[in-house]
């Protein structure tokens, strides 16, 4: 089973060394072989020694909004040089010996526990409790003008080994994120009953095969889709019978 997020050392030092505040990465990019990255407390902080995972890492912070803390060493401050990045987990929960759980929140412990029990009834409702591996990161929203909204996605670690990633992201509106969890979860299920799979066609671009049908994602708007459909119906009727079980 795969950590979620490791941390990529651009370089390896053994000094004291300083670490930033809490923060989110918007957007990565090279510019004149300086590694630069944008982050959410408005500062953009650069790295000269870097390697390709590193880079990938950080297009992976950015496109999951992951909490991270950036790394200087010596005399550099980590808000202007750096050299490592790590996301910034407050809480690993081990749910079963295939599911981990990393919570980038600080939930009231109510509504934690309401979303751990969302995954138990997800993982047995969607029958993903014998051989499935999942990570699981639970993170705050940062949109602020996406106020009570959630965002997630799922994607295989290694389809050969049924291991898998889903993101899920909470803004103050348990409920979404929970049906966003069931969600993903489903896509989790139809990967592993082998219903769904993407590759890449070289003339057309990213394929998803639903079933027996071949679907050209660029051709293919998301409403519509027909994995995405049944997403969203799964997911609906388990928040439905989650929460009603729960009476809330």
């Amino acid at each position: 089973m795969s950590g979620a997020f490791p941390s990529f050392a651009a370089v390896e030092v053994a000094v004291a060394c300083s670490v930033s505040l809490p923060t989110v990465v918007r957007s990565v990019s090279v510019v004149n072989g300086v590694l630069l990255v944008a982050c959410g407390d408005g500062l953009t902080r650069r790295c000269k020694f870097f390697s390709a995972e590193l880079v990938e890492s950080l297009e992976a912070f950015a496109e999951s909004a992951c909490v991270v803390v950036f790394k200087a060493f010596g005399g550099w401050s980590a808000d202007t040089w750096f050299a490592e990045v790590e996301p910034n987990v407050v809480n690993i929960l081990n749910v079963s010996a295939d599911v981990c759980v990393f919570d980038y929140t600080k939930l009231p412990e109510y509504e934690h526990s309401v979303f751990i029990a969302a995954i138990e009834y997800g993982l047995k409702r969607l029958r993903l409790t014998d051989d499935v591996g999942l990570d699981i990161n639970f993170m705050p929203h940062y949109e602020k003008e996406d106020d009570g909204n959630t965002m997630g996605w799922a994607r295989p670690i290694d389809k050969d080994a049924k291991d898998y990633l889903i993101m899920v992201s909470y803004n103050r509106n348990l409920r979404k994120a929970v049906d966003t969890l069931f969600h993903e979860m489903r896509h989790v299920a139809q990967w592993n009953a082998g219903v769904m799979n993407t590759f890449i066609k070289a003339d057309v671009g990213v394929v998803t095969k639903w079933k027996d049908q071949e679907y050209v994602r660029a051709n293919t708007p998301y409403e519509t889709a027909p994995w995405e459909v049944d997403a969203r119906k799964a997911a609906k009727i388990a928040t439905d019978d989650f929460f009603n079980k729960l009476g809330v």
